[in-house]
This record gives C-alpha cells, structure tokens and sequence, in this order.
C-alpha cells in the first residue's frame, strides 16, 4: 500500500520531482503489480484474498503506466476502469456469497458449486473474462489503450506489464475453476466416473 501511495505522489506532483524519478518509479511498480498477481496465482489460501491481490495488482499496473506517460488522460482510465470496477464488484460478490453456504472457499481443492449456483457461476465467470478484457467488454478497449501508451524505450515496463496482463489471466480462472469446476464436495450429486 506505501509503494501505491508513494506511486500516486509522484504523478500528481510530477513537477516538482526530478524527471528521472517517474521514469524509475514506472517499472518498480510495474513488478509490484506483477508480484501481486502472481502471489494469487499460487495463493492455496482464500478465493477472496486472491481476488483483491487480482484487483490491486491492476491498480498497480495502471499507475505504472501513467507514470511512465505524460499524455495518459483521464478518460482512459474511466474507459478501462467501467470494465474493471464492475467485474471485481461483481465477482467480489459472486465469491461473497459462495463463502456464505459453509465458509469455506480454499483454493487447494475443486468445490464444484456450479451444481448448486449455476447463475453464480455464469456471473462470476463473466466478471472473469470482463476483468481480463475480453472483446466484449470496455476493459478490452482500456487495455489496448494502456499498452499503446507504453513507450517501446521502456522495456521493464513492457515485459512486467505484459506478464501482470498474462498472469491475470490465468489467477483468475484458476479462482472460477477451484470453485466451481470439479467434483462437488458433497456426496449428495451424481459422479460420472472413469468406465462410464
């Protein structure tokens, strides 16, 4: 949270910091996001924990961009952002009331919840794809906008990005698969086994 908030310093008093600070900054928050994303990724603790490290670490990957480019406008953070705070209100909630039917949400094992939450599922795996930037969505537009405002002079930046963006990905449908993909905890629904 101190280096967000020292990242948000430096842009709104970017005139009053040497230029060389952004251009340095850029890249180190760029790999905290990066780290963020990558911690949910191998999170076998709580659903829920590993979403809010998904959404920081997006925060962190915004702001690493926005200082790295003067020219990086406010409209293109509400174009990007209307994609990704609705997703991650969204699927917050869907894991919410998951939680909700026994405590119990661990990312160690298969839940299987689509045979008791089928809507909670659907919702919850389009908030995924929403947050991921698939085409549909206005996050789609707000990536390509992000990555078009990365100077190619900024290598660090590109490469930590761009694994932020790709591990994103995969930590969130790592999340929709533990919880509700699988075999059903409980007993009581049908098991297609091996010889069938």
């Amino acid at each position: 949270m101190a280096i967000f908030l020292c990242g948000i310093g430096i842009h709104f008093f970017r005139d009053e910091w040497p230029p060389i600070i952004p251009v340095f900054a850029a890249p180190v928050i760029a790999l905290t996001g990066f780290l963020l994303i990558l911690s949910s990724f191998s999170n076998s603790g709580n659903a829920i924990s590993a979403w809010v490290h998904v959404v920081m670490g997006q925060l962190f990957v915004l702001l690493s961009v926005m200082l790295s480019n003067t020219d990086f406008g406010y409209h293109f953070i509400l174009l990007w952002g209307s994609g990704v705070f609705i997703a991650s209100i969204a699927g917050f909630w869907c894991l919410w009331l998951i939680q909700k039917i026994d405590n119990d949400i661990l990312l160690n094992r298969y839940h299987g919840y689509v045979y008791e939450r089928p809507v909670i599922a659907v919702v919850f795996l389009l908030s995924c794809l929403a947050f991921a930037g698939f085409p549909i969505t206005p996050t789609f537009v707000g990536v390509d906008l992000l990555f078009s405002h990365v100077d190619k002079q900024h290598i660090g930046l590109i490469v930590f990005v761009s694994l932020a963006f790709l591990f994103t990905e995969l930590a969130l449908l790592r999340i929709y698969i533990r919880i509700f993909l699988g075999q059903h905890k409980k007993m009581t629904h049908a098991i297609a086994y091996k010889s069938s």
